[in-house]
């Protein structure tokens, strides 16, 4: 990736709305006969408001600004792409995974997306085992619950997997910006959110394998006791 005066740019995000040319490689990474897969769990474009920087970025620490000037560099990069090697993938699904990663997979090695929740769950076997086995719940977890969790999340494939064989399912996480309603009314039999929220994040972070534990311990053994839940 070079700037307008030829220069080659370092990789780093800051520098994104400089690319001005793009110079490609004397000869193919790949051989002709290497496919390359990308796994996406998420449906996010490249940019946009529903873009990489603009729903995941802050997640990662970034600022107002700095959101605003990842997502016209990722504008920018998505244009560049279209002009010099007429390939056009800026809005198409998936492209804003892994901070655009899924992007460059597709446009540079040619990558066609899968469903990662679908090939998760393919290759772990889960839905041959509910099928054969007695399963009485269903868990799952993220670490934050938030307005994305099921667009096209992992947890999203886990509790339509839980539809599919009429099998509750409870998901579990450190904090959730979703009402515990709203999540019940999706489909989920509980939410457990195990942190302490007196505490601060660095006490929950520390603490998150005993705080899990005693979360779910309390309510299977509400169940067990007749407690209502």
């Amino acid at each position: 990736f070079l700037d307008g005066q030829g220069r080659e740019l370092d990789p780093v995000g800051g520098n994104l709305e400089r690319i001005a040319g793009i110079i490609e490689p004397a000869e193919a990474a790949l051989n002709e006969d290497v496919e390359v897969i990308a796994v996406n769990y998420v449906s996010n474009p490249l940019w946009g408001p529903e873009g990489a920087a603009q729903v995941y970025a802050r997640q990662k620490g970034a600022s107002d600004d700095a959101i605003l000037k990842l997502d016209r560099g990722l504008r920018q990069l998505d244009r560049l792409v279209g002009r010099q090697l007429g390939i056009h993938a800026g809005q198409l699904a998936g492209a804003g995974a892994a901070g655009g990663s899924a992007f460059g997979l597709h446009c540079f090695l040619g990558a066609r997306f899968i469903s990662g929740t679908e090939y998760v769950l393919g290759l772990t076997g889960v839905e041959d085992f509910v099928r054969n086995n007695p399963v009485d719940f269903i868990c799952t977890g993220e670490g934050r619950i938030d307005s994305q969790t099921l667009s096209g999340k992992l947890i999203q494939g886990v509790l339509a997997l839980g539809k599919r064989h009429s099998i509750p399912v409870i998901a579990v996480c450190g904090t959730s910006e979703v009402p515990r309603e709203a999540l019940l009314t999706q489909g989920f039999k509980e939410v457990l959110v195990v942190s302490d929220q007196e505490q601060p994040l660095r006490y929950n972070m520390k603490r998150a394998a005993s705080l899990t534990r005693e979360s779910v311990r309390d309510y299977f053994r509400g169940i067990s006791e007749g407690r209502d839940h």
